[in-house]
């Protein structure tokens, strides 16, 4: 017997961030209709391609893939290009950033459809390797949305009624730079720090370590805890200061959780090496008992984004790439990327971004930043071991 099914990227119309005159309208929706063969031929994994110099291989992804990173951010992500040890410029500004109002960092939506087919309750059980979700449907539903999709992957789905029965499945890839992420009500500015390249090729792993803006009581509701907790978040690393953050997690108490107690970022914030040794050996720990990690400050820029340059930086990724996680930051809604209405985390001699990369480079040269990382952290007391395995847990 056939199912048809529809899987359509959902996008959301973006503002331009400062000037407010023009609306921006993202490329039209993709839908893709594909019928279940029953041979059970059709929707196999790709062909798998060495990476020239990774020593691993990635699937080869099937030009029908859905795009899960946001539009604006993955032509961003895909178009620029920073070169080493020159700080003069930025592109960010030629992008539409998020705006007072912008959803710029909210990943699209991916909708499964399927023909009703029974009645009564069903679930759909969505897999990919060694990670699944299972969602309740309501009774008559032959739809459902989903969102939070890592790139590159290929998601299985199967629809399955109360007596066990196979109601439809179906298979799709997905596509793009990066795996964002995004919890209700409004914990923004959220993202996995899997995916970047190594200048050695290796990769990040996804579903890690993630980074993001503060998940307190009015910022996540029940619904975005339960979001947080399928991606498979089981540690909390608040890095705001000891009066702002509470006594466990608000994802639960069985979620490990620490509190360093930083009151400022960049440069600042590096100048304590005691913090910065437990905030880093929590997440090494973290990873060594496959407890995956959400670090962030307040709103997920200022002292996210110095410790993002310390984890990217140790694993070996370049610092043009680690600046152009850092400034995607600026895809955010206003309060969370913009400080009293100025842009000023950029790739820019002027830049709060520049504090801290300038400072790492007291220890050697931005041509080895890896190098001048490591040092920072052996000086700040963290061990060669835990360097070491930090890069084993998050490198692929």
């Amino acid at each position: 017997m056939k199912y048809s099914h529809m899987i359509s990227l959902c996008l959301i119309t973006l503002m331009l961030a400062c000037s407010g005159k023009n609306e921006i309208t993202p490329p039209a929706p993709i839908e893709k209709q594909a019928v279940v063969d029953t041979t059970g031929q059709a929707n196999q994994p790709g062909p798998e391609v060495d990476t020239p110099g990774s020593g691993t291989t990635e699937p080869e992804v099937p030009a029908d893939a859905v795009l899960v990173t946001n539009a604006y951010m993955e032509k961003y992500l895909e178009e620029v290009h920073y070169p080493e040890g020159d700080w003069s410029y930025s592109k960010i500004l030629d992008y539409p950033g998020g705006g007072a109002n912008g959803v710029g960092d909210v990943p699209p939506a991916v909708t499964i459809s399927w023909q009703p087919a029974t009645t009564g309750s069903c679930k759909l059980t969505l897999t990919e390797g060694d990670w699944s979700r299972e969602f309740s449907l309501k009774e008559g539903a032959t739809s459902l949305d989903v969102t939070n999709l890592v790139p590159r992957r290929k998601y299985e789905w199967v629809v399955t009624a109360s007596d066990g029965s196979v109601v439809a499945k179906d298979a799709f890839w997905t596509k793009g730079h990066l795996h964002q992420v995004f919890f209700t009500k409004q914990a923004r500015n959220a993202r996995d720090l899997g995916g970047w390249k190594t200048t050695d090729g290796k990769t990040v792993k996804y579903r890690k370590v993630f980074r993001g803006g503060k998940m307190s009581e009015n910022y996540i509701d029940a619904a975005g805890i339960k979001d947080a907790l399928a991606e498979g978040i089981k540690a909390d690393l608040d890095l705001r200061e000891e009066g702002g953050m509470p006594s466990q997690s608000p994802l639960g108490k069985d979620i490990a959780f620490c509190g360093p107690g930083f009151l400022h970022g960049y440069q600042a914030m590096m100048e304590e090496p005691a913090k910065v040794k437990q905030a880093f050996e929590f997440v090494v720990n973290c990873l060594r008992e496959d407890k995956p990690v959400y670090f962030h400050c307040a709103i997920g820029s200022d002292r996210t984004g110095t410790f993002s340059i310390l984890l990217l930086g140790i694993l070996g990724v370049s610092e043009p790439d680690i600046c152009k996680e850092y400034e995607i930051t600026y895809f955010a809604p206003e309060k969370w990327s913009v400080t009293n209405g100025k842009v000023d985390r950029l790739r820019t001699n002027k830049s709060r971004y520049l504090q801290a990369i300038n400072y790492l480079l007291t220890y050697g040269s931005y041509k080895d930043f890896k190098a001048c990382v490591q040092k920072y952290l052996l000086k700040a007391g963290v061990s060669q071991k835990d360097i070491d395995d930090f890069r084993t847990l998050m490198l692929e």
